[in-house]
């Protein structure tokens, strides 16, 4: 069975694919990033928009940009075959799944494809946080591959492509459209080839670049292991790590020195770290030294659900704890009149079922006196 890359790995596929080969080594388990968290969020209020759904200030705003746009497939997933050069839509079985595809077809799924006001089919490639207005849609390996799946699956020998960058703070910007016609989606084609013969090669090694940074396996790559025998055979006291001014490098060698160790130091103490906190999961709390501990401990949040009775409150006893998007916040609600009025106040929503609290378990530190999660 094919383990092939997604189309939000193709980027660093199409410079290195051994991280899919057959003899790349186990990937190694990572915690969900903050910033991937945000994404997915992200992309709910789109989705959101897009059917019609807009409850929040930017899929609003999403939506509106969205009238008059037509034949509307948000997070829609494809499958594309390379041998037969065929794809198609999938139909959804989950967040980001394709259990309908077979061995031999690449997947991928496109934020948005719609029919734009002057007839083009355009795909859409969302983007959180700032990266979207650095990207350039048409060299964008991701969104290349989904523009020849949309085509491919329609039968179009042309298709327009954007990306959009959405953030809280400054709403939604994009990119002016590009198009691909019918000689770009043959090129198109022969890229992802390359990359589907390369996952699958048996031959295909490792090459070092700056794609290693998002690779999937650079913790345990064998050019990750090469460049930490580097490191160790490199003299010590010509360039010691432990510096603490500018005044201690000798020279330029030894800046870059320092500065390549990290990035690996870096990625081989995550593994290491994520190791360990794997055993204190099973085995349970280690100490930290000085009465400390270290290891799961449930930890909650309250967050403010602002319904009919509790803003008709707060605007009545903290006004100024209300922003424009009539949103607030324990923190806002505590500048707003001070932290000890504060408590009442926040016992009173409680007391209509304003206030939410989530509760979760992770590693960290504490004492023998604190509830800790045996």
């Amino acid at each position: 069975m094919a383990f092939l890359p997604s189309a939000s790995r193709l980027p660093i596929a199409k410079h290195c694919a051994f991280a899919w080969s057959p003899h790349a080594p186990r990937w190694p388990k990572r915690p969900q990033r903050d910033d991937a968290e945000v994404g997915i969020a992200v992309h709910a209020e789109a989705e959101a928009a897009a059917n019609g759904e807009a409850s929040t200030p930017l899929a609003r705003e999403l939506a509106e940009s969205l009238e008059g746009l037509t034949d509307r497939l948000p997070e829609q997933p494809y499958a594309y075959d390379v041998k037969t050069g065929r794809a198609r839509r999938l139909v959804k079985a989950g967040h980001r799944s394709y259990v309908q595809a077979s061995d031999d077809e690449l997947t991928g799924t496109a934020d948005l494809v719609y029919t734009s006001r002057d007839g083009r089919r355009v795909v859409r490639d969302y983007k959180s946080g700032d990266d979207g207005r650095w990207l350039d849609p048409k060299t964008n390996m991701q969104l290349r591959f989904l523009a020849l799946a949309v085509a491919r699956s329609e039968g179009l020998d042309e298709i327009d492509v954007e990306i959009t960058g959405l953030t809280s703070m400054s709403g939604a910007d994009s990119t002016p459209p590009a198009t691909f016609d019918v000689f770009h989606l043959a090129e198109i084609a022969a890229e992802v080839a390359d990359i589907y013969k390369a996952s699958t090669s048996a031959e295909t090694v490792p090459r070092s670049g700056q794609h290693c940074r998002w690779c999937p396996i650079r913790e345990v790559c064998p050019e990750t292991a090469k460049a930490l025998a580097k490191i160790a055979m490199t003299p010590g006291p010509a360039f010691p790590m432990a510096v603490a001014s500018a005044s201690e490098i000798s020279g330029a060698e030894h800046a870059a020195f320092i500065k390549r160790a990290r990035a690996v130091y870096e990625d081989a103490l995550d593994a290491a770290s994520r190791a360990a906190d794997d055993w204190i999961r099973d085995n349970g709390p280690i100490p930290w030294g000085e009465g400390v501990w270290y290891g799961l401990v449930e930890k909650s949040r309250e967050t403010i659900a602002l319904t009919p009775e509790a803003t008709e409150f707060l605007q009545r006893e903290a006004p100024a704890a209300l922003t424009v998007e009539v949103s607030t916040s324990k923190s806002a609600i505590a500048k707003a009149i001070g932290r000890r009025e504060s408590l009442h106040v926040l016992d009173h929503l409680r007391e209509l079922g304003a206030v939410k609290t989530s509760k979760w378990v992770q590693n960290d530190k504490f004492r023998k006196s604190d509830d800790a999660a045996e």
